[in-house]
């Protein structure tokens, strides 16, 4: 599991989190973000220390701006490298029932990020 996966999952595994779940799912999910938890504030970490690093600044808009395109591109592979980065982490995918979702609403994209941490049965 690449590091880019877990970042792409990590919100949607806790916004899953925040859903009713029966017990076992529930502890299955708290398992699984638990063990996930490490590697992405890991990440997040490093990837704030190469923003200052590069010079970042944000904005209070949150726009972000560079010192100049070197500094720019610098961060740029330091993020491709960052998410490339192959974090051992043990974890078992959670299995959780589509019927007892299915009043909850996700997009397409969530649903995808998903993949390899949870089955939908």
């Amino acid at each position: 599991m690449k590091q880019y996966q877990i970042n792409n999952a990590y919100n949607t595994l806790r916004k899953l989190a925040n859903m009713p779940l029966p017990m076992k799912e529930a502890y299955d999910m708290y398992r699984l973000l638990k063990a996930l938890d490490v590697p992405y504030q890991f990440e997040i970490e490093k990837e704030r220390e190469l923003f200052n690093q590069c010079g970042g600044v944000a904005d209070e808009n949150g726009n972000v701006r560079f010192p100049d395109r070197a500094s720019e591109q610098k961060f740029r592979m330091g993020l491709q490298e960052l998410g490339e980065m192959d974090p051992k982490v043990e974890f078992t995918p959670v299995a959780l029932s589509l019927d007892k979702l299915s009043e909850q609403e996700m997009t397409p994209i969530e649903i995808a990020s998903l993949d390899g941490f949870v089955r939908f049965e």
